[in-house]
């Protein structure tokens, strides 16, 4: 009996946990854009915090950001072991997640790249930093593109 209550706690904890990261296709190449800059997003594996699905956004630098969220644009989610890639005009950005009070400026350069990593901890002690591109390159090879499917799923 023991037997069976161990490994139905097991297959739940495999099920729930299972189905958490993205389901797109494994991180291969950073990809670029005639006279557009690309600006990566990305969140390693990690069990801490699994569930929870963090929003990135783009703030309007006259929006003030302190006391709404009017006038910043919702670039994607992203998923336990996920990234995202958003195209855009060469130029001074400022980029958060859902969890964060105060946007992170970025100067993107034409036909370049960034990147931001997203880190969850305990009690969703979570770090929103812009990488170096050695560390992006080591770090987003093994996540998996975030999806429409994976935007809709409830995890």
């Amino acid at each position: 009996m023991k037997y069976f209550i161990n490994l139905s706690i097991v297959v739940s904890l495999t099920l729930l946990l299972g189905g958490c990261g993205a389901t797109g296709k494994q991180f291969s190449v950073f990809k670029t854009q005639e006279s557009k800059s690309v600006v990566y997003f990305y969140r390693p594996d990690s069990f801490m915090s699994q569930p929870n699905r963090f929003n990135i956004f783009e703030v309007n630098a006259s929006g003030d950001y302190e006391k709404n969220m009017h006038g910043s644009k919702t670039i994607g989610s992203l998923k336990n072991n996920s990234y995202l890639a958003y195209y855009t005009e060469p130029g001074n950005h400022l980029f958060t997640d859902n969890m964060m009070k105060t946007p992170i400026q970025v100067n993107v350069k034409p036909n370049d790249y960034v990147c931001f990593r997203l880190t969850t901890g305990l009690l969703n002690m979570n770090t929103f930093e812009l990488v170096d591109k050695t560390t992006c390159k080591n770090e987003i090879k093994s996540t998996n593109q975030m999806t429409q499917e994976d935007l809709e799923s409830s995890f």
